[in-house]
C-alpha cells in the first residue's frame, strides 16, 4: 500500500490549515483507513484534539496516531527520522500540520510531502497570503543566487475552503472566486462552511460519534448521527480526489 503524505502550508495563519487535514483523516477513519497525523504547530491543535476526544471516548487507536514535532529548524533531523522509522509501517495517509509562517523546517516539509494543499477562503487577504506562499515555495525551487541548489519540492494545489452556499454568496465573495479558479487552479472539491467542524476541536471522531447517537431512541439524534456524517462527505470527495490526483502524478 502506498502511504500518501499530505500537509497544509500556508504564509497566513487563521486559514483552516488544522481542520483540513482533521476533516481528511477523520472521512478516512469512518471508512476503516489509518492515518498518522504529525503536529508541527506549537499551539499543538492536534495534540488537543486527541486528548479531547479520548476524554469524550471518541477516539480509536487502531485508526488514528500522533506525535509532535515542533516547527524549529532544530527539530528537522527529528521528523526525517520520524519518516524513515513510518515508512515500513502500514498507514494510508501521513498529515503534517504546520504552522502559518516560511523557514527551513517548512521547506523540509515541502519536499518530503506528496502533495501541499493550500487552503484558501473568498477573501482578497486570503489571496494575498496565498500568493505569497506560492512565492516562498517558488523561490526554494529556483533560487536568486547564482550557484544555490534549487529544492525539489511537492506539488501544491489551492483548495477552496469555508465556501458559502450558493444563496449566501455576496458579489465581492463572487468576484475572488473567479479571481481563485482564474489564477490558483483549485481542485474541484470545495469545503463548505460547517459549524460542526468550525467546531470539531469540541468533539472527537465524527464516525464514533454518529455510532453512539445512531444507538439511541430519540429520532433527533439519529438525525444528529447524519449530519456528523453529511459534515465528512467533502473531505471523504477531497481525499479521493488527491488520491487521483498523485496517482496521474506519480
Amino acid at each position: 500500500m502506498k502511504t500518501s503524505v499530505i500537509t497544509t502550508i500556508s504564509s497566513k495563519g487563521g486559514v483552516a490549515k488544522t481542520s483540513l487535514l482533521l476533516g481528511m483523516m477523520m472521512a478516512a477513519a469512518a471508512t476503516g483507513r489509518k492515518s498518522f497525523m504529525i503536529d508541527t504547530d506549537p499551539n499543538q491543535p492536534i495534540t488537543k484534539f486527541e486528548q479531547v476526544a479520548r476524554e469524550n471516548d471518541y477516539w480509536d487507536e487502531n485508526l488514528v496516531k500522533t506525535t509532535t514535532i515542533l516547527n524549529k529548524d532544530a527539530n528537522q533531523g527529528n521528523l526525517q527520522t520520524l519518516m524513515t522509522e513510518l515508512a515500513s509501517q502500514d498507514y494510508h495517509y501521513i498529515f503534517i500540520d504546520t504552522k502559518g509562517g516560511e523557514g527551513e523546517f517548512l521547506g523540509y516539509v515541502g519536499q518530503i510531502a506528496d502533495i501541499i494543499l493550500l487552503p484558501l477562503g473568498l477573501s482578497q487577504a486570503e489571496v494575498s497570503g496565498t500568493q505569497e506562499t506560492l512565492q516562498y515555495f517558488d523561490d526554494l525551487e529556483n533560487p536568486k543566487n547564482l550557484g544555490d541548489t534549487g529544492l525539489s519540492i511537492a506539488p501544491i494545489k489551492t483548495v477552496i475552503t469555508r465556501m458559502p452556499a450558493p444563496s449566501q454568496i455576496v458579489k465581492t465573495q463572487q468576484y475572488t472566486l473567479d479571481d481563485i479558479v482564474a489564477n490558483f487552479d483549485p481542485l474541484e472539491t470545495r469545503i463548505p462552511i460547517s459549524s460542526l467542524i468550525q467546531n470539531l476541536l469540541s468533539y472527537g471522531l465524527f464516525h464514533k460519534i454518529a455510532e453512539e447517537l445512531k444507538n439511541e431512541s430519540d429520532p433527533k439524534d439519529r438525525v444528529q448521527a447524519r449530519a456528523f456524517l453529511n459534515a465528512l462527505v467533502p473531505y471523504a470527495n477531497l481525499g479521493d480526489e488527491v488520491g487521483a490526483f498523485l496517482e496521474s502524478d506519480a
